[in-house]
């Protein structure tokens, strides 16, 4: 994953539960990256990180020294296990915040630590370690890979059939080699991320104040973007069936507030 990618499905969950984010489960978190941001929050009480790969947090301790020191904070429990065997091993642990931070990865060869099992017994296995007003969070895939999201939306909709499943959309640029091309710099397909949750919430329903104690710095996220992460394009609102929030155009005056 990226930054972008790392902050999207880190914080726009963090400002929508704000305070009630205490306990926080990451799996696929074995960078640091998404731990670091949620430690920023001083409320947060613990953050457990699921990981199959030993290697890669050698490789982090190795390259990248500051975002390895992530694993000294005492809030932290990293776990290098295979993700499905522990989670559904899982013994009765209430979270408010569980990331879903495997990526869809069909290229490689179909193993527990290359797939999220699609299936709707796992989803109402991860509803049921959430805390009433917890919230899910998973990567589901890109605009080319429309059959996979409309796959990953449905089993979060049948997951949580009384709740809320809000889809986000989010793009980012990439350096090119040749800086004479597109200005060094090209846009990806946007990519998608669900927030789900046993409770019917509004995503545009937050208090800013956390954030602004919290003090965290972002590479994109912001509360200005907050608010448009929740517009999909046209066509792939009605494909997904997923309108923005309600409230969002009576909020529009204050995307230019000093909380941005």
């Amino acid at each position: 994953g990226t930054l972008i990618q790392f902050e999207a499905q880190a914080l726009p969950a963090m400002s929508i539960l704000g305070r009630r984010a205490r306990r926080i489960l990451v799996v696929g978190g074995g960078t640091g990256y998404i731990a670091q941001q949620i430690l920023r929050y001083p409320h947060v009480e613990n953050v457990t990180v699921l990981e199959a790969s030993a290697l890669l947090v050698q490789y982090m301790e190795t390259w990248f020294p500051a975002l390895h020191s992530v694993w000294k904070d005492p809030r932290v429990s990293l776990v290098i296990d295979d993700a499905y065997t522990w989670l559904t091993d899982n013994g009765g642990e209430e979270f408010d915040l569980i990331i879903m931070g495997l990526e869809h990865s069909p290229w490689w060869k179909a193993a527990s630590t290359s797939r999220i099992p699609q299936t709707s017994r796992f989803f109402a296995h991860l509803r049921g370690m959430l805390a009433p007003h917890g919230l899910l969070v998973q990567s589901a895939g890109s605009v080319q890979t429309p059959r996979h999201t409309e796959r990953i939306v449905a089993l979060h909709r049948a997951a949580f059939p009384r709740g809320s499943v809000w889809p986000m959309a989010h793009g980012e640029s990439t350096e090119v080699h040749d800086s004479l091309i597109l200005e060094g710099r090209y846009m990806k397909s946007p990519m998608f991320t669900l927030i789900s949750s046993p409770y019917q919430f509004d995503p545009l329903d937050i208090d800013w104040s956390v954030w602004q104690e919290a003090q965290v710095h972002t590479e994109f996220y912001a509360p200005s973007v907050h608010h448009a992460l929740f517009v999909l394009p046209m066509e792939l609102q009605q494909r997904l069936r997923a309108p923005p929030p309600p409230g969002l155009f009576g909020l529009v005056p204050a995307l230019g507030s000093p909380v941005g």
